[in-house]
């Protein structure tokens, strides 16, 4: 089984992307692909007890919470202002790469860099899996049992 994690947002279901039926794929999907503990608890649950192999992180063009995270002004409250504060490294980027352009560019600028951070946080869990000592349904010590 695959995972998916991607944006709520996002007007294509995984499913349909990866030519794949209702269950076939594990999919997480949350605002601006913003990995908190919960998210991160899911998709860990996918990997060890389901034994996906693979974590693909979708983004997509034009993302209401990357584009909020944009134009945000002021500190960030609430529910909504949690999602912005993990898509502002991603928008800080954006905005380092491309001074000087308009704001459709670094709104698509920063959605990519958001999802390659989201890529990064996917590696340093499973990394840090890795040195606990957890390991995937069916494997012992690296090897398939």
């Amino acid at each position: 089984m695959r995972l998916s994690s991607s944006c709520s947002d996002s007007r294509v279901p995984p499913e349909i992307i990866f030519d794949k039926g209702l269950g076939e794929i594990f999919v997480v999907r949350v605002a601006g692909n913003v990995l908190d503990p919960v998210v991160l608890g899911s998709i860990e649950y996918a990997a060890e007890h389901l034994g996906s192999p693979l974590v693909m992180v979708l983004g997509h063009e034009r993302c209401g919470a990357v584009t909020a995270a944009v134009d945000a002004k002021g500190k960030p409250e609430g529910n909504i202002g949690a999602i912005i504060k993990n898509i502002a490294p991603a928008v800080k980027q954006a905005k380092n790469e491309y001074k000087g352009k308009d704001k459709a560019e670094l709104v698509e600028t920063a959605i990519n860099d958001n999802a390659k951070t989201s890529c990064g946080k996917h590696r340093e869990t499973v990394a840090g899996h890795e040195e606990a000592g957890y390991r995937r349904k069916g494997e012992d010590r690296g090897r398939k049992v």
